[in-house]
């Protein structure tokens, strides 16, 4: 193969490559990957969310709270009671602000906590096959190369392309606007310009099983799903207008 055939191949949608060039793209395997395999690459990729974790977010909340500009405000009027000698209304000013700002800090901390336990307990799971054994993972440590195996209720964990299918239909609404569920095969006919709509042999995040089975392995996840550049649109900021 060529150096131009080899670039057109990289550049193509996997939906439009045969399933040994998907495999190879993905470094995945029709029996799954292993355990160690996929820590390896949970540490290399990250974890399969449409928004990477921030870091010091405590900080960046008090931060928040301190450019507040009433809290701006106060703290400018304790610091001119300070200039003027008048220390004591100077500290009470400044104790208020802080208070104020500690409260609403542990007030914001806590509900963010429980908000993330919540999520935890009924976070989404995947099944993937994982030692040559299937098992339910949570949907955040699916890497590109798994195996997930399809069925109907299952929400789909990441962007796939399928290996096997038995009376598989998949509702693609939240993603393609489609109202009707659209049946998958893993035959490799997709055409080299066909969309996310008409690629009949992938399966995308975002979407759910409406009834059959079927089994997939995945290509990409998190930010780089179809479902992750949507996302990503929907929050941009818009340019603003000559208006």
């Amino acid at each position: 193969m060529d150096a131009v055939a080899r670039r057109s191949e990289s550049a193509a949608a996997f939906w439009a490559l045969d399933l040994r060039a998907a495999l190879e793209r993905c470094g995945g395997f029709e029996q799954g990957l292993s355990s160690t395999e996929a820590a390896a690459r949970l540490e290399r990729w990250g974890p399969n969310e449409l928004e990477a974790p921030r870091r010091f977010e405590a900080l960046r909340e008090i931060g928040r709270y301190l450019v507040n500009p009433l809290v701006l405000i106060l703290l400018v009027a304790s610091g001119v009671s300070a200039a003027f000698g008048q220390a004591v209304s100077s500290i009470i000013i400044a104790v208020m602000v802080l208070l104020s700002v500690a409260l609403n800090f542990t007030q914001a901390h806590r509900s963010h906590q429980a908000a993330l336990a919540l999520r935890a307990r009924v976070g989404q799971t995947a099944s993937v096959v994982r030692d040559g054994t299937a098992r339910e993972v949570p949907a955040r440590e699916v890497v590109p190369g798994d195996l997930i195996q399809l069925g109907a209720g299952d929400l789909v964990p990441a962007d796939a392309r399928l290996i096997s299918t038995k009376d598989l239909f998949v509702g693609e609404a939240a993603l393609t606007g489609e109202s009707l569920p659209r049946e998958k095969h893993a035959r490799s006919d997709a055409a080299p310009s066909a969309n996310i709509v008409e690629a009949e042999n992938a399966v995308f995040r975002g979407t759910s099983v409406v009834s059959g089975v079927g089994a997939a392995v995945v290509m990409t996840t998190g930010r780089h799903t179809e479902f992750g550049r949507v996302a990503a649109v929907l929050a941009a900021r818009p340019p603003e207008t000559e208006f």
